[in-house]
């Protein structure tokens, strides 16, 4: 659905991306929960990115899909990973090539 986005908005996600661009995900994450009547998407893609990068050093909500959907299906071709791998995970937007490269590192 589309809406027109006023200038309120237009600040609001200037300062998520300022936000994102720091590394801030706490911050992210509170500006998602205060505007997430207006923008219910926002929460959603606050904590995918921030389960991105664990703080614990394990790996990412991605790298973790990717072994998991190679264990459960039993391969570890990028064809049929990538296609299970959108189809779970469409909230990060990752074209081929971007999930391509983190399935190539987990292989290695």
């Amino acid at each position: 659905m589309r809406s027109e986005l006023s200038r309120q908005d237009l600040t609001l996600f200037s300062s998520l991306w300022k936000s994102y661009q720091k590394n801030d995900h706490q911050e992210i994450l509170k500006v998602s929960k205060n505007n997430a009547e207006k923008f219910p998407f926002l929460l959603e893609a606050a904590k995918a990115n921030v389960e991105r990068f664990p703080m614990d050093g394990s790996l990412g909500r991605p790298e973790q899909t990717l072994l998991n959907i190679m264990k459960e299906i039993g391969s570890d071709k990028f064809g049929p990973v990538f296609q299970e791998f959108h189809k779970r995970e469409s909230v990060y937007g990752f074209g081929d090539l971007q999930v391509k490269k983190i399935f190539d590192q987990l292989k290695t």
